[in-house]
């Protein structure tokens, strides 16, 4: 026995397939317009890519020709900065340095009754002594004379200056006494 089908809307099945094929014809174009597009898109990026990895792998291929070279300098670099802190190290050991105290000490064992210091200024291997004299049992330049004598006399003064002069001495009046106003420069 057949089956016997009745379709109670005959055209919708007939709409359907014409919905579908209707669909297929207005957007099959879009969809394909869409795939050119995608696939133009990734065509250009992969030549951007190629074109823009030339030059990277030209850099690359002279950054390894160029590594030993620069590792070379680094060491060397790295050596003189070594060399650079053992030197000031070996200088900081060979260089004197002048304990002040002590040259005060000797500086003030050394001077006479009749001699006052004003100032004294230190400046990298000289030691300036500026004072003034009064005459007291001897003559101004007596007096300095003894005050460089035993400042040479002096052990510590003597083997840290070698050189002591007398650079500048002058009569003055000071607070209405006659006295002599010098200078002593002291030289390593």
């Amino acid at each position: 026995m057949k089956k016997i089908e009745i379709n109670l809307h005959p055209f919708k099945d007939k709409d359907k397939s014409n919905l579908v094929e209707k669909y297929l014809h207005t957007y099959f174009p879009l969809v394909g317009l869409g795939f050119i597009i995608t696939l133009a898109v990734n065509l250009l990026l992969f030549s951007l890519t190629l074109f823009f990895n030339i030059p990277y792998r030209n850099l690359s291929k002279q950054w390894q020709e160029l590594t030993p070279q620069v590792n070379a300098l680094n060491s060397i670099k790295q050596e003189l900065n070594s060399l650079k802190k053992e030197e000031k190290e070996l200088r900081s050991l060979t260089t004197y340095k002048i304990d002040i105290a002590h040259t005060l000490f000797d500086l003030s064992c050394a001077l006479p009754k009749n001699i006052w210091l004003a100032n004294f200024h230190y400046e990298k291997d000289t030691l300036s002594l500026n004072g003034l004299v009064v005459k007291w049992k001897e003559d101004y330049l007596a007096s300095i004379d003894r005050l460089i004598k035993n400042l040479k006399n002096r052990d510590y003064f003597s083997h840290t200056f070698k050189k002591i002069q007398l650079k500048d001495s002058q009569k003055d009046k000071f607070f209405g006494r006659e006295v002599m106003k010098f200078k002593i420069v002291c030289y390593r």
